[in-house]
């Protein structure tokens, strides 16, 4: 996968056919998947060449719902995108250009302009991923979200229950079990682990869990 990172002035142009969507296109996480046999084909393109040349995505615009992170008036897009393969291309600037085009000619469907040329755009590729979090491949979720690798086998049987052979070592990020997507859930349910590992839990069981979690960070710290 790769991240399209926009920041801008005013939300993107919603083409008249779609215009009547802009609450729930902006307002939540869009998806851009007609079909299944799109996504399929998008996975083939990116086995063959390394890049899709129609990705499915999903358009976030956090701004829209939090203006807090973006000046009045502006706005910050980020678009998840699939697929590519991470072993298969150098990931530099010609390579970043194709991936920004193929974008923005998906999103030229649905958005009659996306990017203006005075705007600022950031792409993200598996290799800036490897680098930015030192997780090797890039994979925004640290590991494949394939059959082989969830539920009891997320990331390995040996681990999949938040615990590691190795004493007081916990999994508690996008490699454990449910996976990414930010739920949150890695981390609560690890978090549970713990504290039944460290009998803890039965003590607070009267208490909820947000405020069980408050106290023993305020202890600790």
């Amino acid at each position: 996968s790769y991240k399209f990172l926009v920041a801008r002035k005013g939300l993107p142009k919603l083409r008249k056919e779609y215009a009547e969507y802009k609450d729930n296109i902006f307002s939540s996480s869009a998806i851009v998947m007609p079909t299944i046999e799109y996504a399929e084909k998008a996975f083939g393109e990116a086995l063959s060449s390394g890049i899709s040349k129609e990705p499915w995505m999903s358009i976030n615009t956090q701004s829209f719902v939090d203006n807090t992170i973006a000046p009045n008036g502006h706005h910050v897009v980020s678009i998840f995108a699939q697929y590519v393969k991470s072993d298969a291309r150098k990931w530099d600037e010609d390579d970043k250009n194709i991936l920004k085009e193929n974008t923005l000619s998906v999103l030229g469907e649905y958005f009659e302009s996306f990017v203006d040329e005075d705007e600022k755009t950031k792409i993200l590729s598996p290799l800036d991923f490897e680098h930015l979090f030192l997780n090797p491949g890039g994979n925004i979720f640290q590991i494949n979200m394939t059959p082989e690798q969830t539920y009891s086998f997320r990331p390995l049987r040996e681990c999949a229950n938040y615990s590691t052979p190795i004493k007081n070592l916990y999994i508690a990020g996008s490699s454990a079990h449910p996976g990414g997507g930010i739920t949150g859930l890695p981390g609560y349910l690890g978090a549970i682990k713990v504290l039944k590992d460290k009998r803890v839990l039965s003590i607070y069981k009267e208490k909820p869990l947000v405020e069980v979690f408050k106290e023993i960070i305020t202890s600790v710290f």
